[in-house]
């Protein structure tokens, strides 16, 4: 088969590889769909680790070819989407029902061979049946769309809110997508790079700003938020070291709150005079 391998230098190189027959808990894949996730070109680019010589890729989707005799979970014919990690399912944390905290977590794509093949050998414990009318392309989608379901839990997205998205890139459009479900009332998404503003307005988000020409662009007429009480931080505001600019959480603030922040007091929940009865 043919198969992408990262050997350390800053492009893949296509080789024939032998498929890997599935043992008894192993299910063989033939892939479908695999995505290029951002990951991959910052391993190329020598910014995240990966041990070559290892086949990249690790948002991928395909057809169940054969299975290993303990498998019970998939069937050779079904479509199935993958999950990125391996845990030891022996350490501390995996033994406590927290196995995204493994201290001996692999991945396909980093340390094991990934997507970048046309058949892939995988565990079958991160093996998913991928439900009717769903194609193998929205399925390799599938880790990262869970990852952004996960941020829009964390943050809090509720009806009515202004939601502010730093970077249009998938993720920015998977988040943009499910605030709308979630009922955000606007929806903004700061994006430096011109033609990735013209797609995402293409999807139909109109409210595109370029963090470096209008770092702090004015809200929309009309719209202010009440000063919260307080005690009381603005929700999904997270204040720590920008990533992407210097401007990026500035613009954020001040598209979703125009109106001063209020900071919290010292003693945020004050106590009784008297001992309570």
């Amino acid at each position: 088969m043919k198969a992408a391998i990262f050997d350390g230098s800053p492009t893949l190189r296509l080789t024939d590889l032998p498929i890997q027959e599935p043992g008894p808990d192993e299910v063989l894949i033939r892939i479908d769909s695999a995505t290029i996730c951002g990951t991959d070109q910052h391993i190329l680019e020598g910014k995240f680790w990966a041990k070559p010589p290892v086949v990249l890729g690790h948002e991928f989707a395909g057809f169940v070819e054969r299975v290993g005799e303990r498998v019970q979970n998939c069937k050779p014919g079904d479509l199935v989407s993958v999950e990125p990690h391996v845990y030891c399912g022996c350490c501390k944390p995996c033994r406590l029902g927290k196995p995204h905290l493994c201290l001996d977590r692999l991945a396909w794509g980093i340390n094991l061979n990934g997507g970048f093949e046309q058949y892939a050998t995988v565990r079958m414990d991160t093996v998913y049946q991928v439900p009717e009318g769903i194609g193998p392309e929205e399925a390799a989608l599938g880790e990262i769309t869970g990852c952004c379901m996960h941020g829009i839990d964390r943050v809090g997205v509720e009806l009515g809110d202004l939601v502010v998205i730093l970077g249009g890139g998938a993720a920015g459009l998977i988040l943009a997508r499910l605030a709308e479900l979630r009922g955000a009332a606007r929806i903004v998404i700061s994006e430096p790079n011109a033609a990735r503003r013209e797609q995402i307005r293409a999807f139909g988000y109109p409210d595109v700003v370029d963090p470096l020409k209008d770092p702090a662009p004015a809200p929309a007429e009309g719209h202010r938020d009440p000063p919260l009480p307080a005690g009381e931080y603005r929700r999904g505001l997270r204040r720590r070291p920008p990533r992407r600019g210097p401007q990026d959480l500035h613009q954020a603030e001040r598209l979703t709150h125009p109106t001063p922040a209020v900071r919290p007091p010292a003693d945020p929940l004050p106590r009784p005079a008297e001992p309570c009865p």
